[in-house]
C-alpha cells in the first residue's frame, strides 16, 4: 500500500485555494467602483486633467469652454498641447473634449471659434460615430448640427480628427522655431 504524502497534499490544496484567490482578485479589479472622472483619469488616462467627482457635469451644454490660460477647459482629453495665452492647439491626428448631457434634445449646434488652421481635412466623431467634415468660415468659426441620436445621457466624446499626415510645424514652415504637429487651434466651444 502507498503511503499517502499528507504534507504533499495541504501543499496542492492551500496553493489551489490561493489560485482561486487570485483569480477572484483579478476579475474583481476590472470592476471599476470609482467615479467616471477618476476612472477617466487615472485609469483609463482620457482625461488631461484630473476633475473632482462629478465635475464633468459642469461641462455640459450651453457653457461657453474656453481654452486658454485661466479657461474652463478640464474637460479635454488626449490630444491637445498645453494652454497658450489666447488658445489652445491640437496636436498630431485626434483630439477629444467631453461634454455631459443630462436630457437629450432632438438637435444640438456645435460652435468651434478657431484662431489658427493649417489646413487638414478635420472630422467630427462623436462617441466614435462620425458626424460631419469640419469646414471654416472666414471669420474663423465652425458651425456642425448635431443629431440628438448620436448623444447619450452623461459623458459624450467629442473627437476632432485626421487622417492626413500630420507632420512638425517647422518642416512645413522651416522659418519657424516649432517642432509641435500643429493641426487646429481653437478659442472656444459651446453645444447649444
Amino acid at each position: 500500500m502507498a503511503k499517502v504524502n499528507v504534507k504533499a497534499i495541504t501543499a496542492y490544496v492551500i496553493s489551489a485555494l490561493l489560485l482561486v484567490f487570485y483569480l477572484f482578485t483579478l476579475y474583481d479589479a476590472t470592476k471599476y467602483n470609482v467615479s467616471d472622472e477618476y476612472r477617466m483619469f487615472y485609469l483609463t488616462r482620457e482625461l488631461r486633467h484630473y476633475v473632482e467627482d462629478g465635475g464633468l457635469k459642469e461641462y455640459t451644454d450651453n457653457v461657453l469652454f474656453e481654452y486658454k490660460k485661466d479657461g474652463n477647459c478640464k474637460n479635454r482629453g488626449l490630444g491637445f498641447s498645453d494652454l497658450e495665452d489666447e488658445c489652445i492647439w491640437i496636436v498630431g491626428n485626434n483630439a477629444v473634449f467631453y461634454i455631459y448631457l443630462d436630457e437629450i434634445k432632438e438637435s444640438y449646434e456645435l460652435e468651434i471659434k478657431t484662431r489658427s488652421s493649417i489646413g487638414y481635412n478635420n472630422k467630427l466623431y462623436i462617441n466614435d460615430e462620425y458626424i460631419s467634415d469640419i469646414y471654416i468660415d472666414e471669420d474663423g468659426m465652425v458651425y456642425i448640427n448635431v443629431p440628438g441620436n448620436v448623444l447619450k445621457q452623461g459623458i459624450n466624446a467629442f473627437s476632432i480628427r485626421t487622417e492626413d499626415a500630420v507632420f512638425p510645424y517647422n518642416l512645413v514652415n522651416p522659418e519657424m522655431d516649432e517642432p509641435r504637429e500643429l493641426n487646429l487651434s481653437i478659442s472656444t466651444i459651446i453645444l447649444r
